[in-house]
């Protein structure tokens, strides 16, 4: 049971990254900027995640 659980949670991870890559491929188009920005917020996003834990 616990195997399957962490399987689970890889399997979220992967879609995870494969979203970000697709935005920030779709972002790279319009402007440099905007994607130096996401980088940005979503940085600070996980920053103040980790500081609530």
């Amino acid at each position: 049971r616990g195997s399957h659980r962490k399987k689970k949670k890889g399997n979220g991870k992967k879609t995870n990254k494969n979203k970000s890559s697709i935005s920030r491929a779709n972002k790279k188009k319009p402007g440099m900027p905007n994607v130096a920005n996401d980088l940005s917020q979503k940085l600070y996003a996980t920053m103040e995640k980790h500081k609530e834990v």
